[in-house]
């Protein structure tokens, strides 16, 4: 039966007149669209207090937003910014109506971002302006960021740089005008009207590589460094060509406003928990608290292609947005998802099951790469037809808690006498560790290891023939040691295998390789004057020029940078008498590590 609750909302519109008005709210109706607090016995969202046009009285503890109704809606506290040499200003926004009037989204009078009227994006600094090319639909997330430091001036839609130009080397000009977010710093003029959230304020110019790493999440302080909420790493700049990163600490925050916690019309700053209330921002006038709906992350909501399953009108999220700005991050919850194209995310996470108990599984057809530049969270199946890849870069963790698996289609021309050169790009599944030793019949699903006899059949592999060339344990010494189905590979090394068929005709397997994806370094010990058989780690082919120059004697002085090719010919037999093999060296880009 359906519980509900009645209040009385008292508006004051002169000294004399009083209007009330009552109306029903269920028990289970949204916060959505009131402002709310939860209640401590129901947890459902209600109406707590009595309101007054001109101040209202809210308190809300949870995950909101902020609506600004465009009349006379702001937040404000004394200035903040004051001749600071860098300065950044983030915050989600979505516009609530096609009216032409300029709008204040944030700052001080000397640095500040606003909507025009044709609904780009300005940003002001020192009497410099940036505009935007975009222009900003209505009832549409979009992330607004601002940064500037002496000689650069930089404008962001979603993480995209609109607008750049150098200015005077000199800082933001001294301004005592007050903070305020949703109007005119220093007069009542142009109000904003629509949402506002998550709003940041840092005393550091952030670079992209920073900053579009803390746009599809919330972040929090962890000892004293900035970390993301969703992507449980600490924020870093990384620099390509070093290979080095530098941590964003805590300290450059100066600001952080999730719009979460409202106390008597105090706007809760989560940079500076420790202090007193004096340095928040006051409400006014504002008396509509939404139901937090940015994209941090990316949800899915439906099945389907994976845009259509992220799109939700009804917050303003566009799914396309996902894979147009490769620094997204996805949560896929529901089955029978799929892209079937080029993809990149900073940050992908895919769930064991959907809200029905069915096992989820991410489909990546036609042929195309899944990159995954940050973090990848796997507790369910990316099943990577064809020759789709997965990709994870330089930065890239794959959580060590990740149980699920991927599985990948390698298909090769053999027969039931010939070699092949193989190596696994994935080892076996746990939620404790990554890049795991495995045996064949944990990864390989849709064929069977014949444990006895020479040959195999059409479905079946002799496992007489899978060796693998490496140091014995204890000893230098490489040699040719018998794996079987049954034996343990580390990741990385190599092992040979003969296919299916029958007698020497050449047919095309396909194997199905499953199980938890290896990433990062991999280390092999290989002995000077040895030599090793090794291969491809990794869901994805390796730049056999890249691996060259890294391990060249001008580097690392692993190898020399000659390939060596080995073809076998078993001539219709498995008697060594008759094996050919040609053996041959070359200086040219050729990829033996892509068997893998």
């Amino acid at each position: 039966m359906s519980t509900t609750y009645k209040y009385s909302w008292l508006k004051k519109f002169t000294l004399t007149l009083i209007v009330i008005y009552s109306f029903t709210i269920p028990l289970n109706l949204s916060a959505y669209n009131l402002i709310a607090k939860v209640s401590e016995t129901s947890k459902i969202a209600l109406l707590e207090t009595s309101l007054t046009v001109g101040d209202s009285s809210i308190n809300v503890n949870g995950k909101y937003e902020l609506y600004f109704d465009g009349l006379d809606d702001y937040a404000e506290e004394p200035y903040v910014i004051d001749s600071w040499e860098e300065v950044s200003i983030m915050a989600w926004i979505k516009l609530d109506s096609l009216s032409e009037d300029v709008q204040i989204i944030a700052g001080q009078r000397a640095f500040y971002l606003q909507l025009n009227a044709n609904k780009s994006i300005s940003a002001f600094a020192n009497s410099k302006t940036l505009t935007s090319k975009t222009l900003l639909n209505t009832n549409q997330w979009y992330q607004i960021t601002v940064t500037h430091k002496p000689n650069d001036f930089k404008l962001y839609i979603n993480g995209e740089a609109e607008a750049t130009r150098s200015t005077a080397s000199r800082n933001i000009q001294h301004d005592t005008s007050n903070f305020t977010i949703g109007k005119y710093p220093s007069n009542s003029s142009n109000y904003f009207n629509g949402s506002i959230d998550e709003f940041r304020l840092f005393n550091k110019a952030l670079s992209s590589n920073e900053l579009r790493k803390i746009i599809y999440q919330e972040i929090e302080d962890n000892n004293g460094i900035v970390k993301g909420s969703v992507l449980p790493k600490n924020i870093t700049d990384f620099n390509e060509e070093t290979n080095t990163s530098t941590v964003l600490p805590w300290e450059n925050l100066k600001r952080y406003y999730r719009m979460d916690v409202i106390e008597d019309n105090v706007l809760y700053d989560s940079a500076n928990v420790i202090s007193d209330n004096t340095i928040h921002a006051k409400i006014h006038n504002i008396e509509t608290v939404k139901e937090q709906s940015a994209p941090m992350p990316f949800v899915t909501t439906k099945s389907g292609s994976l845009e259509n399953a992220l799109n939700n009108i009804e917050k303003g999220i566009d799914g396309s947005d996902a894979v147009k700005y490769n620094w997204s991050i996805v949560n896929i919850k529901h089955n029978d998802v799929y892209y079937s194209n080029t993809q990149k995310h900073l940050g992908l996470i895919v769930d064991n099951t959907d809200a029905d108990l069915t096992p989820i599984t991410y489909v990546v057809r036609n042929d195309s790469e899944l990159n995954v530049s940050w973090y990848l969270n796997l507790n369910g199946i990316i099943d990577l037809k064809g020759k789709s890849q997965l990709i994870q870069g330089l930065e890239s963790t794959l959580a060590n808690t990740s149980q699920g698996k991927i599985i990948q289609n390698r298909n090769l021309e053999g027969d039931i006498y010939t070699y092949n050169y193989w190596s696994s790009p994935v080892g076996q599944t746990n939620n404790v560790t990554n890049n795991n030793n495995y045996k064949l019949t944990d990864v390989i699903k849709n064929i069977s290891f014949l444990r006895s006899g020479y040959n195999g059949t059409q479905t079946a592999v002799a496992d007489y023939w899978i060796w693998k060339y490496c140091n014995l344990m204890n000893n230098n010494i490489p040699i040719w040691q018998h794996v079987r189905s049954t034996g343990t590979l580390k990741p990385g090394e190599g092992f040979t295998m003969k296919g299916t068929g029958i007698g020497s005709e050449k047919v095309v397997q396909d194997y199905l390789i499953e199980g938890k994806p290896n990433n990062g370094d991999i280390n092999i010990p290989v002995y000077a004057g040895n030599e090793y058989l090794v291969g491809n780690p990794y869901p994805s082919p390796i730049d056999a020029q890249q691996f060259i120059l890294d391990n060249s004697e001008e580097h690392s002085g692993v190898t020399t940078g000659i390939i060596y090719y080995k073809e076998h010919y078993s001539g219709g037999t498995h008697s060594l008498v008759i094996f050919k093999v040609v053996m041959q060296h070359t200086h040219l880009l050729v990829v033996f590590l892509l068997f893998g």
